[in-house]
């Protein structure tokens, strides 16, 4: 038999023995998901240098008129976000609703530090050793409306620690002044339009 032929019979039947295996459609994987997980109050508020304790309030960070400073925290319930799913981003983003005096005129930046909190706030939270410190919040200005920072490795880190909240404290680096002005930024809670929240997005 010429060898031309031979090779055309082998060609044949490889094609025809991958026919069957290799006709069905290609498994697309699903969409996505992208959703917001409110504020929880009860982990949320501020807490000032001085040692008073305000939870179930919008959270502030900066100083007051006797300069003790301000720090922020906001807590988010995690347990939304199914076990078995990959988590692909999470942002928190943080709505300033207003300012008083100069924030961002005496301090240099608004940090963020992931924690782990208890059932509610106290006085010791102030202070409390940070997880790690996730970053700064950005725009670092005065508009009033929405700040953003990436915070996937540290949700990440609560899931795998069980941790049913991923909780963060917002404070700003070179506070609190010594002008006795009482310089603060506002944050929002959960009122609609001035809401913060962390917006997570995972793979089902």
């Amino acid at each position: 038999m010429p060898s031309a032929l031979i090779g055309l019979l082998v060609l044949a039947g490889c094609g025809g023995g991958g026919g069957g295996g290799g006709g069905g459609a290609p498994v697309v994987p699903p969409a996505p998901v992208t959703f917001d997980i409110p504020l929880d109050a009860t982990q949320s508020g501020f807490i000032s240098g001085g040692g008073n304790v305000a939870g179930n309030v919008p959270p502030q960070a900066g100083d007051l008129a006797d300069n003790s400073e301000l720090r922020g925290f906001l807590s988010f319930p995690i347990g939304s976000i199914p076990g078995t799913a990959t988590l692909v981003a999470a942002v928190l983003r943080v709505y300033q609703t207003g300012t008083v005096a100069t924030p961002y005129t005496d301090f240099t930046a608004l940090s963020v530090d992931s924690l782990a909190l208890g059932g509610s706030l106290d006085v010791a939270d102030f202070g409390v050793a940070a997880l790690s410190t996730a970053g700064t919040l950005a725009p670092f200005d005065a508009t009033i409306g929405v700040k953003t920072l990436g915070v996937l490795t540290q949700v990440a880190a609560d899931r795998t620690a069980a941790r049913t909240f991923s909780s963060f404290r917002v404070s700003f680096l070179g506070a609190p002044g010594a002008d006795n002005a009482g310089d603060r930024a506002n944050f929002g809670a959960s009122t609609p339009g001035t809401e913060s929240v962390l917006r997570v997005t995972y793979q089902p």
